[in-house]
This record gives C-alpha cells, sequence and structure tokens, in this order.
C-alpha cells in the first residue's frame, strides 16, 4: 500500500491492517513494512526533502508543500493569501485577522489568480465599477 500523500499518523497507520484483518482481507503488510516500500519509492519517484530553519526550533521540509501542490486533490483547498470575511464568521485559518493585518506582504505569495485573470500585489488593478 503506498500512500504517497498521506498525512495519517503512525497510530492511524496501525488502523489499516487491522481494519483489512477484520474484513477478512488476505496478505495484509505490516505497517513496517508499508513504510519501508513507502521511502524506497518516493526515493527513486518522489521529490528530494530539503529541510530548512526558518527560525530557530522551527524546521521546515520544503517538499512536502511542493508535493501537495502537486496533487490536484489537495491544490484547490491550499490558500496563499488571507481573506476579509468581514462580520461573516470565521471558517479557515487564513480568514483570521492574524493572516490579514500581521503578516507582511512580503511572506505571502506576490501573485494570484482569479478565473484565468493575475494579480499582483502591490499593482495597480481596476475593479469593475472602474475605480483603480
Amino acid at each position: 500500500m503506498h500512500l504517497p500523500h498521506s498525512v495519517f499518523s503512525r497510530c492511524q497507520l496501525d488502523l489499516f491492517p487491522w481494519l483489512l484483518k477484520v474484513n477478512s482481507v488476505n496478505d495484509v503488510p505490516s505497517v513496517h513494512s508499508m513504510l519501508k516500500s513507502n521511502a524506497a519509492l518516493q526515493q527513486p519517484c518522489g521529490i528530494e526533502s530539503k529541510n530548512q530553519c526558518d527560525r530557530p526550533s522551527n524546521t521546515v521540509y520544503d517538499a512536502a508543500l511542493y508535493q501537495e501542490m502537486a496533487n490536484p486533490k489537495v491544490h484547490p483547498y491550499l490558500h496563499f493569501l488571507p481573506e476579509d470575511r468581514g462580520a461573516r464568521p470565521l471558517v479557515e485559518a487564513h480568514q483570521a485577522k492574524c493572516w490579514l493585518e500581521e503578516i507582511p506582504d512580503n511572506q505571502l505569495t506576490p501573485m494570484m489568480c482569479i478565473c484565468h485573470k493575475d494579480f499582483y500585489i502591490h499593482e495597480p488593478a481596476m475593479l469593475s465599477n472602474s475605480d483603480i
């Protein structure tokens, strides 16, 4: 079982063999063998992981983000710019006030594509009512 975009914890992975066995599935691999084959497949087929320290005590692995952005089932749910919800209740983290007001613009994505049109941060844009 190869789960290239898996976000399951070890405890959650332990449930798969049990669930398959309970449902009378034969020849169920162990979690260890699944992780071993996943690592073996990641080596020739995956993206090389490069860890970076963005601040002391916080290590980031950039390959994880590359793989998630390349995954067509995950990418639509990733958000790179804050959203102003106004008076409506918050539903996701990118709608929080800290994303909108506290994160410097240079730490956000420089461009957003909406309806096949590219919009850049700090670039004048004409609104539908002709305001700039």
